[in-house]
Order: C-alpha cells, then structure tokens, then sequence
C-alpha cells in the first residue's frame, strides 16, 4: 500500500513540476488537471484496497472447487480490481500528458532525458512482461478463476 502512495504521489510531483516550468500557465488547465488527476488516483487506491481484500479472502477461504461466493471474489481479485487499476492508471498518466500539452515548456528535450524516458519505458515493460508471465506460470490469469458464461 505504500509503494501505491508513494505512485501517486510521484504523478502528483510530476505534473507540478510540468505546470510550474511552464510558459504560459492556463488557468482553467489547472481545473481539468486537477480534477482527472483527483479521478485517477482515487479509481487507483480503489484498486488496490479491494485487491487486497479479495485476495486474501479468495488465499484464505477458497479451494480449487470455487464454491458460488469464492466466483464472486475471484472476479473481483483478478477481474474487476484490475479493470479499475487500469482505468486509474489511464487516467494518471494522461494527467501528466495533458499537463504538458497544456503547459509546454520553453525548452527542447536534451539527449540524457531521451536516454532516461527510453531506459524507464524498458523498465516498466519488463515489469509488465514479467508480472505477465508470473500470472500464467501460477495459473492466475484473469479469466482462469472465473467460470465463463455457458461453462459452469
């Protein structure tokens, strides 16, 4: 929980910064930004809390069988609070995009910021890869604790 709050956090600083360096400051961007960043890290915190829940529910309570009531946690650990991870993760980051179309700044990229953007994307795509790759390994695919309609 505190890596997701340090997250927001850091989106936070990021679009601060974006703003305040800014040529021209928009006044009514700041209300729209504000008001997607407040969207976004509120649909990312209600990822993470009802992740957390439901997955130590479905750890703790339910068996391979998956009586009806452990269906409905799992969708909800591994269907539903990744659907509102993403919609909050979308919306973060298109806070921070949105700040630098609305607020461009006076200066061109410098090439140790292209090699640092390139180095980050290679990170978080490794990321994403691996925790990938770990879901399918242990079998934890999003659809794989659900039954699918007409299935059981």
């Amino acid at each position: 929980m505190v890596l997701g709050l340090r997250t927001v956090l850091l989106y936070y600083l990021v679009t601060a910064h974006l703003v305040r360096d800014a040529r021209s400051p928009r006044r009514g961007g700041l209300l729209a930004l504000g008001a997607l960043f407040t969207a976004g890290a509120y649909l990312y915190a209600l990822s993470l809390g009802d992740h957390e829940v439901t997955n130590y529910l479905h750890g703790r309570f339910c068996s391979e069988s998956l009586p009806p009531i452990c269906r409905v946690v799992a969708f909800n650990d591994d269907v539903f609070s990744d659907a509102v991870f993403l919609a909050g993760f979308t919306l973060l980051n298109t806070t921070v995009m949105l700040a630098q179309f609305l607020f461009p700044t006076g200066r061109a990229p410098r090439a140790w910021d292209n090699v640092l953007i390139t180095v980050n994307a290679l990170f978080i795509g490794a990321g994403i890869t691996a925790d990938v790759a770990f879901e399918k390994v242990a079998g934890r695919g999003a659809l794989s604790t659900v039954p699918r309609p007409g299935r059981g």
